[in-house]
């Protein structure tokens, strides 16, 4: 059994579905929580199977998630494992201590599979070294820095499809709403997922700033693995206090964070100049290659996304700040960039939440959604069956779906796996190293092949660089009413907000 000291494991992270743990040995462990109804003590009406979920989920990633994204070097594929009920007991008893008292209501649950994969907040000094052997001899005695982000939609669907005030990007309208009504956050995030996929460098970093200044559920940082800045941080550290003092101890904490990271030979900066530095880093980041090889020279084509401009913009923000960027130009983004490739699979769907549920209920009306192959449709897993990989084929052909049927359920997967793609996360970790050589200016084709990627900040410091794309978990048909039923009270509560404008 790979998993068997629970003691070695310490808690990393979770969300509202898993629970984290990370070793010493470059792996991390994903356990899944307990579901309402166990919670609740009614384990009979848990009726998805845990191990068969994790095997959907794999299938999913392999057969279906990588070849969107080009089968990129960023996406590894986790593995299932064996866990035991006294394992999964010691670990929950030993981690309780090291969560956040808002998640402590849901435990693990005991299954008796995980998903063990690479632990992407480390970089192995052997691959390094071995990968940049063109720089000479290379020092890796510093700290490992991995930032986190879940980036959310990165477009804006057709003017007021979803009934919201026409060209405002779902992110931001889900944001106001859960600040001003559900009153889930204290601070409003200036971050806007259609400025992060933009291309543009001045957006692109605005972005970011909105992400460190209220992350929220969508940005931490780690420092060797350890969480070290996120709004768990933020609330244990000064929740209480006023916005002023919150805004001057974050700002505080998060210098003193980076300041090792960023001025590690000498270097003295304000602390304004440390995270526009950081900030800088994580966008050029952003924008690096993942795929080592292209098949063709067109597949290196960039994407325009000019025009694509959130109108929160021009909105009088809750916070008090308004933003004067502007669009100029056209904006790149690279296909070959995690950016891109995360984009391209989102814009799979071009269809409305609204339209996709009349779509499944539709289909659920006339009793075509049965998952098995005898039906001829098949939306949900199994995701290694012929229809799936005829609709991943699809995707890079003109091939056309053959009756209306075909089409309603090849939209209703479009509007699932463009789902996945918006509620995945984005790992980058950087290591500063020191070399005997000079660092070259890489070209176009070194760019493009590179194993071990890196970066240089303003001062020359150079930063090896890991990208990957993680939780890119498939999503079940049987959600899309709720999905649905929220859109419903966002398009409700936007209607009697536009009577107050001094909320917008």
């Amino acid at each position: 059994m790979e998993v068997c000291d629970p003691l070695e494991w310490k808690y990393r992270a979770e969300g509202n579905k898993h629970i984290v743990v990370g070793n010493d040995k470059g792996r991390v462990l994903r356990l899944q929580k307990k579901s309402p109804y166990i919670q609740n003590g009614d384990p009979s009406k848990e009726t998805v199977d845990i191990e068969d979920n994790l095997a959907e989920v794999l299938r999913f990633q392999e057969f279906v998630a990588l070849p969107l994204i080009r089968n990129s070097d960023a996406c590894h594929i986790p593995k299932q494992v064996d866990v035991s009920p006294d394992f999964v007991r010691k670990l929950s008893s030993s981690i309780e201590s090291q969560r956040p008292e808002s998640r402590r209501h849901k435990s693990v649950q005991h299954a008796t599979s995980a998903l063990l994969m690479f632990d992407h907040c480390y970089i192995p000094k052997e691959s390094v070294r071995s990968q940049l052997k063109h720089l000479g001899d290379i020092s890796l005695d510093s700290d490992t820095y991995s930032v986190e982000i879940k980036p959310k939609r990165g477009f804006i669907l057709p003017s007021g499809s979803e009934g919201t005030l026409p060209a405002l990007c779902q992110f931001c309208h889900t944001q106001l709403y859960r600040v001003q009504f559900e009153k889930r956050f204290t601070d409003c995030s200036n971050y806007c997922p259609v400025d992060l996929f933009s291309g543009d460098i001045n957006r692109m970093k605005t972005a970011i700033r909105g992400l460190l200044n209220a992350p929220q559920n969508n940005f931490r940082i780690f420092k060797n693995g350890k969480l070290a800045y996120g709004q768990e941080v933020i609330k244990q550290n000064g929740a209480r206090t006023s916005p002023s003092k919150r805004n001057l101890y974050r700002k505080s904490f998060l210098t003193q964070l980076l300041v090792p990271f960023i001025c590690g030979n000498g270097t003295v900066l304000s602390s304004s100049e440390i995270c526009s530095t950081f900030i800088s880093m994580i966008c050029e980041a952003l924008m690096l290659p993942v795929i080592k090889k292209l098949k063709n020279s067109s597949e290196d084509v960039n994407r325009s996304t000019q025009g694509s401009v959130c109108k929160r913009r021009h909105l009088g923000h809750p916070n008090g700040v308004q933003s004067q960027l502007t669009e100029q130009g056209p904006n790149i983004l690279p296909n070959n960039s995690i950016m891109g490739l995360i984009l391209n699979a989102q814009k799979i769907n071009s269809n409305s939440i609204s339209e996709v549920n009349d779509l499944y209920k539709l289909l659920k009306d006339k009793s075509k959604l049965q998952n098995n192959l005898d039906s001829g449709i098949v939306i949900d897993a199994p995701y290694t069956s012929h229809h799936w990989q005829k609709f991943v084929q699809a995707q890079s052909s003109d091939d056309g779906t053959n009756n209306s049927m075909d089409e309603a359920v090849t939209k209703v997967r479009k509007f699932l796996v463009s789902k996945s793609f918006c509620d995945c996360s984005i790992m980058i970790s950087m290591r500063k190293i020191t070399c005997t050589k000079q660092m070259p200016v890489p070209s176009k084709a070194q760019k493009l092949t590179a194993q071990c990627n890196t970066i240089q900040d303003q001062f020359g410091n150079v930063y090896v660089v890991s990208i990957a794309v993680v939780d890119l978990d498939p999503k079940s048909s049987t959600r899309i009413p709720f999905y649905h039923q929220f859109n419903q009270k966002l398009v409700e509560w936007w209607k009697t907000l536009q009577y107050r404008q001094d909320m917008v």
